[in-house]
């Protein structure tokens, strides 16, 4: 139970949710200003009825800090802030205080800014309009019915000078609550980034590899699809197989298996230059490389310089029998505005389908699909 938390809070308010973190610094300011504008009254012993009113304030605010602390519900802590804050201090604030010119018509500013800060849409729209309209009531007994107020109210001169000090102070609180809550959302707003960064990699990057996943692959096609209905453009899809991995996998273990996967997709993007192209893990060896306004020819030459980039880093395997490194066999089918009758698993399927093919025929090589004509039926093309 203790030591009370509104002193832990001074260090280690990171430790708190945003909104309590909000909640807190508007209860403390309400607490100092209560105890500042209490020792002058105290004091000075002009306004002996606001005494009580001030202590009221520190003690309230001190404990609904302490509680705002201590509960979840959060949000209960928070309406009873600006309830009693407009409904009860703000009208009680003001009928004491006697004149417009004392501290309490600097409380009404600070009570809107505090409004902004833990009301939001319509709930904040009310709060308003009460403090407008206690304000103006306030103004109105104190201009037409001064004999309303329970003591005579001093002049303008007389209050400033006695309140001077409190002015400064509830200044430098403004300056000093307004500074902490920016802080806070600048502490809030950078733990979010980091929050959604870590789950935009969660969710589209593939944890092993590197490369994206294929969650974010079934994505980006749905995405690629759009895109040929809206512009007149093409899209060239790749998929690569690595040859013999079983092999790999049973003769090296499967920890120079994940070793091996790494290796792969650092050879293919060192073959995408563009920030458009984009290379997907689409299965256990499987991998999708995603090429976006590219025509028949520059698929083509992505898939080439893949198999070349292979040969010349030289992975070794020597379990394989089409070649003492690591190989791969890449199926490609490039896409226009003549397939937008596709669907998300027909632009898989048909470099899969050419993938095939070369599985069939020796591995180690690329194939094209080629779609029908209006002579001919589809095919399957080394180019």
């Amino acid at each position: 139970m203790f030591p009370p938390k509104v002193i832990q809070i001074l260090k280690n308010r990171d430790s708190y949710p945003y909104e309590t973190q909000v909640l807190a610094v508007v209860l403390l300011n309400y607490a100092f200003l209560g105890l500042i504008s209490f020792i002058p009254a105290f004091y000075v012993r002009s306004y002996i009825y606001t005494w009580p009113h001030w202590l009221l304030i520190v003690l309230t605010a001190l404990a609904t800090a302490e509680a705002s602390l201590r509960v979840k519900k959060i949000q209960i802590i928070r309406e009873l802030t600006l309830i009693m804050s407009n409904f009860i201090f703000l009208p009680l604030g003001l009928y004491l205080a006697g004149s417009i010119t004392t501290p309490a018509s600097i409380y009404v500013l600070l009570l809107v800014i505090n409004v902004c800060l833990l009301a939001e849409g319509l709930r904040r729209l009310v709060y308003f309009f009460a403090i407008a309209v206690i304000t103006f009531l306030f103004i109105v007994i104190e201009l037409y019915f001064p004999d309303l107020l329970i003591f005579k109210t001093t002049s303008v001169e007389e209050n400033l000078q006695l309140w001077s000090i409190v002015y400064l102070g509830v200044a430098w609180v403004v300056f000093r609550e307004v500074s902490s809550v920016v802080n806070v959302l600048a502490s809030h707003r950078k733990r979010l980034t980091e929050m959604n960064r870590d789950l935009y990699h969660e969710n589209t990057i593939d944890g092993l590899t590197n490369a994206f996943n294929k969650k974010y692959l079934m994505e980006v096609l749905d995405a690629s699809l759009l895109g040929l209905r809206r512009k007149n453009s093409s899209l060239g899809i790749l998929l690569l197989d690595i040859d013999d991995f079983k092999a790999y996998n049973d003769g090296y273990g499967h920890m120079k298996g994940d070793d091996c996967l790494k290796e792969v997709v650092s050879v293919i993007n060192g073959c995408l230059h563009r920030d458009s192209d984009r290379i997907f893990r689409f299965g256990g060896e499987e991998f999708v490389i995603i090429l976006d306004s590219t025509d028949l020819e520059g698929a083509v030459n992505v898939a080439q310089k893949i198999l070349d980039s292979f040969r010349r880093r030289g992975i070794v395997h020597e379990y394989s029998p089409t070649a003492p490194y690591v190989t791969g066999s890449i199926g490609i089918a490039v896409f226009g505005r003549q397939h937008l009758n596709l669907s998300r698993d027909d632009l898989l399927k048909y470099p899969d389908e050419a993938m095939y093919e070369v599985k069939k025929s020796g591995k180690n090589q690329y194939r094209v699909h080629i779609f029908p004509s209006e002579d001919g039926p589809e095919t399957v093309s080394n180019w």
